[in-house]
C-alpha cells in the first residue's frame, strides 16, 4: 500500500466523521471524488489478509470535551490538531504506524509492515514519551488534559475492511489493548502480560495482578509501566520468573560460541559471530546460556556487551558508547564529574597503568560524546578536527 493510498483512505474516513456538521451532499461529492482517485491508484486486487505478531497501542486524551464548552469549535479543532501533531510524531519517531484516529484517541501499530524484535519496547517507550510530551504541552498551554494508554502484543489479522477499504489490524490483541486503555488511570500506561514478557527488565513496572476488563470472560494480567530503567538490558531469559528450564535445541550453536571464545583466547585471535533469526526463536536465551558458561570460569575474562537501539542509528559510535557505559555503569543523567571518575577507574581496572589509563579514558570519552571540559589531556585537540 502506497503512502498516497493511505492518505486517500484517511481523507475518506475524515469526511465520514464530518456527517452531521455539514450537508451530506457536500460530503458525498467529496467522498466520491476521493474514492475515484483511490480506485485509479490502487492495484487490481486488494492485499491478502495476513496474520502477524503485532504490538497495538491505544491512547485516549480526556479533557477536550470540558474545554470545548468554553471555546469556539474552530479553536477546539485547532488545539486538538496541534496536540496530536506532536503526539503522532512521537509514535512515528519510535517506528510505530498511525492506524487511525478516533475522536480524542489514536490507535498505533508496531510490526504491521516490518517486524522487529524490539517492537514492544519501542511501543512502551513511545507511550512514556507521549505522556511526558502531554505534560509539557499542558504546562505551556495551562491546560489539564490527561491521557490513558493501553498496549498489547500478540497475533492479529491485517487486512482491508469496510466501504473505505481501510487497512487495519483485527483480533483479540487489538481488543485487549483497547480495554487496557480504558482501565488505565489518567496519566498511566497499562501493558498486557505478553507485552511485559517482551520488555521485562527494560522498565520499572507495577504488577496489578489479574484485573477484570470489559469484553473478557476471564480477568487478565496487567502491569502499569512506571518508568524506563536507565541504561537497562532486557532480561536474558523470558518465561516464568523463578522457574528454571533447560535450554533445548540450541546446543550446537552454544558449542560454536564456546569454541570461538576458547580459540580467540588460546591463539590471541579475533572471532566475530553473528546470530540471526526471527523474534522469539531463542537468540536471547542462547546469549544468556553463553554468559552463564563464562561466569562459571575460575578466571573470568573481561566481558563487555552493548546493545543497539534504533534511536541511536544516526549517532556515531552509539553501540561502542553503550558498551562502555554499560560495563562501567555510566548513566545518561550522571554529572560530568561522575562520568569522568567511572571511566577513569574502569579503564584503569581493565588496562592498568593509571596515568596512561586516564589519558585513554578522556580520549575515549571524547570519541563517544562525553565531554570533559576541564580535561588537561584534551586541551590541545579540542579545536583540531584532525585530532
Amino acid at each position: 500500500m502506497t503512502d498516497r493510498n493511505q492518505q486517500l483512505k484517511e481523507a475518506i474516513a475524515a469526511q465520514e466523521r464530518l456527517r452531521g456538521t455539514i450537508p451530506d451532499d457536500i460530503i458525498d461529492t467529496t467522498i466520491a471524488t476521493l474514492r475515484a482517485r483511490l480506485a485509479a491508484s490502487s492495484p487490481a486486487h486488494s492485499p491478502a489478509q495476513q496474520r502477524k505478531l503485532v504490538t497495538v497501542l491505544f491512547a485516549d486524551a480526556s479533557g477536550f470535551t470540558a474545554m470545548s464548552e468554553t471555546m469556539d469549535a474552530e479553536d477546539v479543532v485547532g488545539m486538538i490538531n496541534a496536540y496530536w501533531t506532536r503526539l503522532d510524531r512521537i509514535i512515528q519517531e519510535h517506528r510505530g504506524r498511525i492506524d487511525k484516529h478516533m475522536g480524542d484517541g489514536v490507535m498505533a501499530l508496531w510490526g504491521a509492515e516490518q517486524s522487529r524484535e524490539d517492537d514492544p519496547e519501542l511501543a512502551v517507550r513511545a507511550a512514556l514519551a507521549m505522556q511526558e510530551e502531554l505534560a509539557k504541552m499542558n504546562s505551556q498551554q495551562e491546560n489539564s488534559l490527561a491521557m490513558r494508554i493501553g498496549i498489547s502484543t500478540g497475533p492479529v489479522l491485517l487486512g482491508e475492511i469496510g466501504l473505505t477499504q481501510e487497512y487495519t489490524a483485527m483480533g483479540d490483541t487489538v481488543n485487549l489493548a483497547s480495554r487496557l486503555e480504558q482501565a488505565a488511570p489518567a496519566g498511566g500506561v497499562l501493558i498486557s502480560h505478553d507485552t511485559y514478557r517482551h520488555v521485562r527488565g527494560a522498565f520499572d513496572v507495577q504488577a496489578l495482578g489479574s484485573i477484570a476488563v470489559k469484553g473478557k470472560a476471564q480477568p487478565v494480567q496487567a502491569y502499569r509501566v512506571v518508568q524506563a530503567r536507565p541504561h537497562a538490558f532486557r532480561m536474558g531469559r523470558r518465561g516464568v520468573r523463578g522457574v528454571t528450564t533447560r535450554m533445548i535445541g540450541r546446543e550446537a550453536e552454544l558449542a560454536q560460541l564456546q569454541s570461538a571464545l576458547q580459540t580467540a583466547i588460546d591463539h590471541n585471535l579475533t572471532r566475530v559471530i553473528t546470530v540471526v533469526g526471527e523474534a522469539g526463536i531463542g537468540k536471547s536465551r542462547l546469549l544468556y546460556e553463553f554468559e552463564r558458561w563464562i561466569d562459571s570460569w575460575f578466571e573470568r575474562p573481561q566481558y563487555f556487551k552493548g546493545r543497539a537501539f534504533p534511536e541511536g542509528q544516526n549517532q556515531p559510535y552509539s553501540l561502542l558508547r553503550d558498551l562502555f557505559a554499560f560495563h562501567f555503569r555510566v548513566q545518561e543523567d550522571d554529572p560530568v564529574r561522575a562520568v569522568q571518575e567511572k571511566l577513569e577507574q574502569g579503564i584503569t581496572a581493565v588496562f592498568g597503568m593509571q596515568e596512561r589509563a586516564k589519558l585513554q579514558a578522556h580520549f575515549i570519552a571524547r570519541l563517544l560524546g562525553f565531554d570533559f571540559p576541564d580535561s588537561p589531556y584534551l586541551s590541545g585537540v579540542r579545536q583540531d578536527p584532525q585530532q
